[in-house]
């Protein structure tokens, strides 16, 4: 029921284009002709009054929930919801060639990391492994930790080649390939009614890699080799500084848009990844990202200049 709510209040706020709190009548004609639905007069005002309980000529959210909730599209909603579950639950991983060309290449693209991952991770989704969770989330960790490693000396090595430095890499390349993950998670989630899960994961995925990511390989090598582990970060004050920044805006903007998401919150949040490229890029290691372009641009035109 609550994934099915909050797919009712994402239907209401769509059709409350004047953010009054409320459907009119004319919001309804709107909603209905964009789905393809006409009604006459009559039609339209037996929907109305089906709708609008109290009487006073609008629809309230909460008229609007307990009229679907109440309607049998409800439970043939709710049975599309438990059988996907039940789907998800009963399926598992499954390592047959599927049909259809694009289909093919995604697979055999991803084939390595499915084999390496379901020959060593327990599917918990079945019954045999549902109480090897504490296995499955240590592996994970392990594997996420492998692919980082990787992904990180193939980002180096490639701005290696261009000549592109290593903070303006993970600026653009490291950083978009750890974040779509998150998004396309948080999308999924979201549109199964779990927007709170949604808000946690993008917030709480920092927050692990600051609090956990990063500490914990400090702290292993550092038992590893008796020694304390130096940190080569020339801006490493501003870094943080500008990471707590953006926590605190983020949360003033959600608070703003009223705990919705609304285009001034997405301008909001477009308009901190850009501020926050710019302090990061203009702090400290500055050199790092605009002299070495700067003076590979001069040793170009040095030796394109010809000798007197």
């Amino acid at each position: 029921d609550h994934a099915i709510r909050s797919q009712i209040e994402q239907v209401f706020f769509a059709a409350d284009t004047d953010r009054s709190g409320t459907i009119s009548r004319a919001e309804l004609t709107r909603v209905l002709a964009r789905n393809g639905v006409t009604l006459d007069e009559a039609s339209l005002d037996a929907a109305v009054e089906e709708l609008d309980s109290n009487g006073d000529g609008t629809i309230e959210k909460s008229e609007s929930t307990d009229w679907f909730m109440r309607s049998p599209y409800h439970d043939a909603l709710q049975q599309e919801y438990e059988h996907m579950e039940e789907d998800a639950d009963a399926g598992g991983v499954s390592l047959a060639v599927p049909d259809g060309t694009r289909e093919r290449i995604s697979y055999f693209v991803t084939l390595p990391l499915l084999l390496a991952m379901a020959y060593t991770l327990p599917d918990c989704r079945k019954d045999k492994w549902r109480k090897w969770y504490g296995l499955q989330f240590v592996g994970s960790i392990i594997w996420i930790g492998v692919f980082s490693w990787l992904m990180v000396w193939w980002a180096t090595v490639v701005g290696k080649v261009f000549g592109i430095p290593d903070a303006v890499m993970g600026l653009t390349l490291l950083a978009a390939g750890t974040s779509v993950p998150d998004l396309l998670t948080s999308v999924i989630v979201a549109r199964q009614g779990e927007g709170d899960m949604a808000v946690s994961s993008s917030i709480g995925s920092n927050i692990f890699d600051v609090l956990v990511g990063l500490p914990l390989p400090w702290f292993a090598y550092a038992l590893y080799s008796q020694g304390a582990v130096v940190v080569k970060a020339d801006s490493l004050f501003v870094s943080i500084l500008v990471l707590f920044l953006m926590l605190g805006a983020v949360i003033s903007i959600v608070i703003c848009s009223g705990w919705r998401m609304t285009k001034g919150l997405v301008e909001g949040a477009r308009l901190q990844h850009v501020s926050a490229l710019r302090a990061l890029c203009g702090a400290g290691p500055a050199a790092a990202v605009r002299d070495p372009l700067i003076r590979r641009s001069r040793a170009r035109v040095v030796e394109a200049a010809p000798v007197r």
